[in-house]
């Protein structure tokens, strides 16, 4: 059977290739058959199958689409002899037929418009997305101003042409044809894009869009929910999101609908941060998803500034400021539960950027036995929670899980027969029985002067949100050596380098070795997703690396990517652990030294996994990557 052609056309370069296989992907990763360099583009974005002497096109569930004749599809597409589709800013030709054997149709092709394609097997069924009949897409390219952040890379179909080699390639005749930029130029519809987000991701959801009551910082219900629904209204609701006239009746209506389905997306994908981002004529509106940059959806500067005018009156912050740092708090009322935002506005180029923190605790490990901790290491810190004295100190840099772990702890402490406060900058979760204390540097309450302050207030249990200088270190451990269980947390790399970040900052070695109890150290570290991983043979290397934990692994694992983990090879995070538990011997080592090799040679006599080792048992049992580790720890295991 003669193998098809694909011609491929970017604002600043061409290429025509000979499909060598019945299956093409086409997407960013370099595993593809055709890789492409477009920022619209996913992963493994779309396939070209030949099925049953057939070829078919499917979307695999990419976000921003595949387009075919101007509209998303939905359902896989047969191509006839010839047929055209685009992703972003690039754009296809399939082919049966040698193009160059034809130059009526590149100078002026016929309009071909792909079928849909029936009786297609379920394992080759598509998602959605967009693209022009081939009589536009030549007359579209040629008018299309040149951009030069789009390219084709190297593939691995052998090329017919060398995309560089203008007299090679077929040159674009006057089309008579009429491309209507009104048509293709329009920004995609946010809803339709939204609800392409969620849809893989609705499992996760219990409630409906309108089942999301938006709550202002002075406890206002302004948007309140509807009545809960059966599961089947739910998924209706989704799917009608912003269809009908009646959620954009108004510039309020459109502001709401579309936030509601933002905060929708932000719970599908376990988001823990939504990003704003302006530029010249639009809003980009990204989410932090297991530490990383997903993107979400675009929308005119139009819409943009309603949602920003909404979520400030949601958060009591004043409207007509638009060059200073601004910042508030509101929260949604859900059928189970209420969930709380931070909201930052920040003045950047061409307007204001805007970040929102979201604090839901469904979301977060809740107790010691969610932290998914070793036995061992969870042993220790429970004993350690129930004493009347002493000191845990958690460590990592930012954005490494070290609140939730102290919130976790908190919530394993008895609080109907002892006094627990809480210091915190902010306070980001809500405890019940707990006074929490926000700090507040304009007026003077810093760490150490509330510390002093709460040591006359008879507590049990101190939350100290971080260990910053040497009075509220030394405090905080006078605190600890005089009846009271001190929780903290610092920024060092490691556990012993907490000693010396301590040492450091002119904390007493005798204080420091006196106090101290328990000192853990922690990263998050992202899973790979199960439904992609790829599995590998270890190398040599990483054999030795992994030591007692790689005997009879046969293989360790490496992401892909998929329309589950949004094209990230990875869903989900998990705590990664080094416990160091303050012995005599270690005392000792700081009392008398205090340097690098004393207290090494004294944890080398007790049991402690260092945070590398953790990581190499994690990739041993197939839970995360060679190269996720070495991104978190710093470790040569990639």
């Amino acid at each position: 059977m003669t193998l098809p052609f694909l011609f491929i056309q970017t604002p600043d370069n061409r290429r025509l290739l000979k499909l060598p296989t019945h299956k093409t992907t086409i997407g960013r990763s370099k595993t593809n058959t055709v890789t492409i360099d477009d920022d619209f583009s996913s992963r493994v974005h779309c396939t070209i199958q030949q099925i049953d002497g057939r070829y078919i096109l499917q979307d695999n569930g990419s976000r921003n689409g595949t387009k075919v004749n101007g509209q998303p599809i939905d359902t896989p597409i047969q191509f006839g002899r010839k047929g055209s589709f685009s992703i972003g800013q690039t754009n296809f030709l399939f082919s049966l037929d040698d193009p160059r054997l034809d130059p009526d149709w590149l100078s002026k092709p016929a309009a071909v418009t792909p079928e849909p394609a029936a009786a297609i097997p379920a394992n080759a069924a598509g998602s959605d997305s967009s693209g022009l009949s081939p009589d536009r897409l030549f007359s579209h390219l040629k008018n299309q101003p040149q951009q030069n952040n789009v390219a084709v890379n190297d593939v691995s179909a052998d090329p017919l042409l060398d995309g560089d080699d203008d007299e090679d390639v077929p040159q674009l005749g006057d089309e008579d044809a009429m491309f209507d930029p009104d048509a293709q130029n329009k920004m995609t519809d946010p809803f339709a894009v939204l609800r392409r987000f969620i849809k893989p991701h609705r499992a996760r959801l219990d409630f409906a869009v309108n089942q999301i009551g938006l709550v202002n910082s002075r406890g206002e219900n302004l948007h309140p929910t509807e009545l809960a629904q059966t599961e089947q209204e739910i998924t209706d609701q989704i799917d009608d999101a912003g269809q009908s006239d009646s959620d954009q009746d108004s510039d309020v209506g459109m502001a709401v609908n579309i936030f509601r389905l933002l905060l929708l997306s932000a719970f599908a994908g376990r988001a823990s941060d939504m990003h704003f981002e302006p530029g010249t004529e639009s809003l980009l509106i990204r989410l932090r998803v297991d530490g990383s940059m997903v993107s979400l959806v675009e929308v005119p500067s139009a819409l943009g500034a309603r949602l920003y005018g909404l979520i400030k009156v949601l958060s009591d912050i004043d409207i007509s400021k638009r060059a200073t740092v601004q910042e508030g708090h509101f929260r949604t009322q859900l059928p189970d539960r209420s969930v709380d935002f931070r909201v930052s506005f920040t003045p950047v180029i061409h307007g204001q950027k805007l970040v929102i923190r979201v604090l839901d605790s469904v979301s977060s490990p809740q107790h010691l036995n969610d932290l998914m901790l070793p036995d061992w290491m969870l042993s220790h810190i429970q004993k350690v929670s129930t004493q009347s004295s002493g000191m845990i100190l958690v460590c990592g840099p930012t954005g490494s899980g070290k609140t939730t772990t102290l919130y976790a702890a908190l919530r394993d402490v008895d609080v109907q027969r002892r006094n627990v406060i809480t210091i915190e900058d902010p306070v980001e979760y809500q405890l019940k029985g707990v006074t929490q204390i926000p700090i507040n540097q304009k007026q003077g309450n810093t760490f150490h002067s509330m510390l002093r302050s709460v040591l006359r207030q008879d507590p049990d249990v101190i939350l100290l949100g971080e260990i910053r200088d040497r009075e509220t270190a030394e405090t905080g451990m006078q605190a600890a050596m005089t009846g009271h269980l001190v929780l903290s947390t610092i920024h060092a790399r490691d556990t012993v380098g907490t000693i010396f970040r301590l040492l450091d900052l002119g904390a007493e070695p005798y204080l420091v070795g006196s106090a101290m109890n328990l000192i853990l150290a922690q990263r998050l570290i992202r899973l790979l997703c199960n439904n992609c991983k790829a599995g590998r043979k270890p190398t040599p290397k990483q054999m030795h690396q992994m030591g007692s934990f790689g005997k009879n692994v046969g293989e360790i694992f490496y992401p892909v990517g998929c329309p589950n983990c949004f094209d990230q090879g990875y869903a989900g995070r998990q705590g990664l652990y080094e416990l160091l538990t303050m012995t005599d011997e270690l005392r000792d080592a700081i009392l008398k030294s205090a340097t690098m090799g004393a207290i090494n040679d004294a944890l080398s006599r007790v049991l402690f996994t260092s945070l590398e080792q953790s990581g190499y048992k994690l990739i041993a049992d197939g839970i995360t990557s060679p190269e996720e580790l070495d991104r978190i720890v710093g470790s040569s295991s990639a």
